[in-house]
């Protein structure tokens, strides 16, 4: 991956959270988070390459904001070449899907400043029965990019991993946001 910058004008629905951000700094409110129990035969590090690629791969995961000149920017922000040992894996002993959600509802009350490197958090938990995909997004970046799409794109990169990324990984939230439209006079 390349280290392409760009920055555009934040949405104003991006603008909206950032406020908030701003406004109450110690608040996790908008923190997006979910575990997909996977059962039966599960390749850990084609699972963990798969979740890499997708966190560095999403354009909107790697978008921050700055403000300058008083305005505020999102800026992608593309990280490194994706390493599955980026992802954790954690193994836990007999039925810990209870832990995975007391441990993933503890990381999501840690809130995701709107200019951390990263706007997600990704964990692997493996226990005697389960995989557990732990994912936490912060709100301000996924309204690029909903869950619908990140677990299809994440399904069919687990079952290609050769795959390209699909072209929607790249969306720009901005471009995706119309002017609304005025009646015409008469």
């Amino acid at each position: 991956m390349t280290e392409c910058r760009s920055a555009r004008p934040a949405t104003p629905a991006q603008l909206k959270l950032h406020t908030h951000c701003q406004l109450f700094t110690n608040n996790a409110a908008f923190n997006l988070s979910g575990a997909y129990r996977i059962t039966g035969d599960v390749d850990i590090a084609r699972l963990r390459t798969a979740l890499a690629r997708l966190g560095r791969g999403v354009r909107a995961l790697n978008t921050v904001f700055e403000q300058r000149n008083g305005q505020v920017l999102a800026v992608h922000r593309p990280g490194p070449e994706p390493c599955a040992e980026d992802i954790p894996l954690i193994r836990l002993s007999g039925d810990r899907r209870e832990e995975v959600a007391r441990r993933l509802a503890e990381r999501a009350d840690t809130p995701l400043p709107p200019d951390a490197p990263e706007q997600y958090h990704f964990t692997l938990y493996q226990d005697d029965h389960a995989v557990y995909a732990a994912l936490l997004f912060s709100h301000i970046v996924m309204d690029g990019y909903s869950y619908f799409n990140f677990t299809a794109e994440l399904e069919r990169l687990y079952a290609d991993p050769d795959a390209e990324l699909s072209p929607a990984t790249q969306d720009e939230p901005s471009e995706l946001v119309t002017p609304s439209r005025r009646a015409p006079k008469r």
